[in-house]
């Protein structure tokens, strides 16, 4: 097997290096905001970054697989439309919810964290969804050039490296927490990267800022947009119904265990991503079912792999990795190997999710998530109200089971036909 798989691993290297160190500086500025200012605060910060992603998919409304998908690099008019449309709209989505968020009563925020100024934090942190569309369009088309490092860079990894930098200095001149400055360093982070953006863009000769609204865009996009949205609101309902239910302090302790599980996710990023220009190739051009196969259990391979590795490095050292975050964090060491095991059920099987949205099985695949999202917001209502933080753990990892044992059903069963 590890003659097939490293090639394959090694081709990914730099991909994964730059996710890897986005991840490493993602997790550092996590760290420091927990040990000067504790898990309340980071409970705000890492809601406020939960409900960031869960709006992002909404304003990108499932470009990334119509630009992968629909647009090879080699009709250069036709990926500069859809950038154009798909930048404009997007933007405007974004801006339009970034409006509605800061049109909220800054009191009514703080009244639900219990916390004096989490609200003007939450709305200078809500501005940077209008920087940060820009990156993120960009770097859809950087895939389907097949630039898969520098689209990393742009989809986060500069953003995390920046903010680490940017905290390090105010905390180096500041002891005490002010959640306007700290929304503002957030904020900036997002600027940055906006900047350097455009130089990519015009590097790689993407015009920017013309508008052009094509229906067929929007058309293509519906089925990506419903598997993007119902994905991520799996991925993300858990932490919301957790801050609901329970107080900043334990949400931050839950934060914290998701913080450490999510490593293994940002390689999932990668793999499929990679793995998405491979399927459509081999699909589209041939109709070679064997090819698409193996692909798809290759990277499945690699998720085993991996994650065995994963989870023994929990079970060995996941209170040392939560008490990084300070004293205390370790009563969350059960929540972290639960929740790394979902994680890794999401490394292993994803390939299967992105076997079904590329080769035209969307409907099987919203039917699946849907159901699996409906069971999982009952499932962790009970499981947090009756039993805390572990009960919300285990209620995703039944849900992640049978999320994924039904796509993996539903490929076998489309490849046994094809085949």
């Amino acid at each position: 097997m590890a003659d097939k798989l490293l090639p394959f691993v090694g081709k990914n290297f730099s991909a994964v290096l730059i996710r890897l160190i986005g991840a490493a500086s993602g997790i550092l500025c996590i760290i420091l905001i927990s040990r000067h200012y504790g898990a309340d605060t980071l409970g705000i910060v890492s809601f406020a970054q939960r409900a960031y992603q869960l709006i992002l998919i909404v304003a990108v409304f499932g470009f990334r697989e119509v630009i992968i998908k629909e647009y090879p690099s080699t009709n250069i008019s036709k990926r500069d439309e859809v950038f154009a449309s798909s930048l404009g709209i997007a933007a405007i989505t974004a801006l339009s919810i970034t409006i509605i968020i800061n049109v909220i009563p800054t009191e009514f925020i703080d009244d639900i964290f219990e916390t004096r100024d989490a609200g003007i934090f939450i709305k200078i942190f809500s501005w940077g969804l209008t920087f940060h569309i820009l990156s993120k369009i960009l770097s859809f088309v950087l895939v389907s050039l097949k630039k898969l490092p520098l689209s990393l860079l742009l989809d986060g990894a500069l953003i995390n490296g920046i903010l680490l930098i940017l905290m390090v200095f105010y905390w180096q001149s500041v002891s005490d927490l002010n959640y306007l400055h700290l929304g503002l360093i957030f904020l900036a982070s997002r600027l940055i990267n906006w900047f350097y953006a455009i130089k990519v863009a015009r590097k790689n000769e993407i015009r920017l800022f013309k508008f052009n609204f094509k229906q067929e865009i929007l058309t293509k996009s519906k089925s990506f947009f419903s598997i993007s949205a119902l994905y991520n609101l799996i991925q993300n309902v858990d932490l919301i119904v957790v801050a609901f239910f329970l107080g900043p302090a334990e949400l931050g302790i839950y934060a914290a265990a998701s913080r450490i599980s999510i490593i293994i996710k940002l390689l999932t990023f990668v793999f499929n991503t990679g793995l998405m220009p491979e399927l459509q190739e081999a699909y589209s051009e041939s109709k070679d079912w064997k090819k698409v196969k193996n692909a798809t259990f290759r990277n499945a391979k690699v998720g085993i792999m991996v994650g065995s590795a994963f989870i023994l490095v929990q079970f060995l050292f996941g209170r040392q990795l939560l008490n990084l975050f300070g004293d205390g964090f370790d009563a969350g060491y059960e929540v972290l190997i639960v929740i790394s095991f979902c994680s890794v059920l999401q490394f292993t099987f994803s390939p299967f999710q992105v076997f079904l949205k590329m080769l035209g099985h969307e409907k099987k695949l919203i039917q699946i998530l849907l159901s699996c999202l409906i069971l999982l917001i009952v499932s962790l209502t009970i499981g947090t109200i009756k039993f805390g933080l572990l009960g919300a753990s285990i209620s995703l990892l039944v849900c992640f089971l049978l999320l994924y044992g039904l796509e993996l059903f539903t490929v076998l069963r489309i490849i046994k036909q094809k085949i």
